[in-house]
């Protein structure tokens, strides 16, 4: 999904643009053959875009950027979105847009069910004070299943997003 929404400061249209990426699932087996040729596909679908376009500010990716949230798949993420951007920047004279990204179900390795954090996230909906302990303590076993369970997507976040948005050791 492409963006674009132009705004007035002063006298000048100041424009936003935007790509928007989702259930990438980077790293299944199964397709692993396609990312060179779906790669490739996108680099000549940017070409034609980005005269029209003009320059992209931002990228988002919302959700499943990988199968199972392994540290290889991230890995493997890293590599291709390493050839996005030089594709991008490419196209539009060195400049690198701003990435973000929001996990999905698929970007996390599951805890087993037998995980007592899971057994209290499960119960969510039934405590209605269970959401202020969540947000409250972060030591609490239910925030260490979600830590734990998100650990390789917050790795990839604080060495791949963070240091372009200058949070780096702010990650929660």
């Amino acid at each position: 999904m492409i963006g674009s929404g132009p705004q007035q400061q002063g006298e000048r249209p100041v424009h936003f643009n935007w790509l928007h990426f989702t259930d990438l699932h980077c790293g299944m087996r199964e397709d692993r053959w396609l990312w060179d040729t779906v790669l490739e596909r996108l680099r000549k679908d940017l070409a034609i875009l980005q005269p029209r376009c003009g320059a992209w500010d931002l990228i988002l990716f919302t959700g499943d950027l990988t199968d199972r949230g392994t540290r290889a798949q991230f890995d493997e993420l890293d590599a291709g979105l390493t050839r996005l951007g030089d594709c991008i920047a490419a196209l539009q004279g060195g400049r690198q847009p701003i990435l973000l990204a929001v996990p999905g179900n698929h970007d996390l390795q599951r805890p087993e069910t037998d995980d007592e954090g899971l057994s209290v996230l499960a119960a969510w909906l039934g405590q209605p004070r269970l959401p202020q302990v969540f947000w409250d303590k972060p030591d609490a076993v239910a925030c260490q299943t979600i830590d734990t369970a998100f650990a390789e997507y917050r790795a990839w976040w604080d060495r791949r997003v963070a240091p372009q948005l200058g949070t780096e050791g702010r990650s929660n």
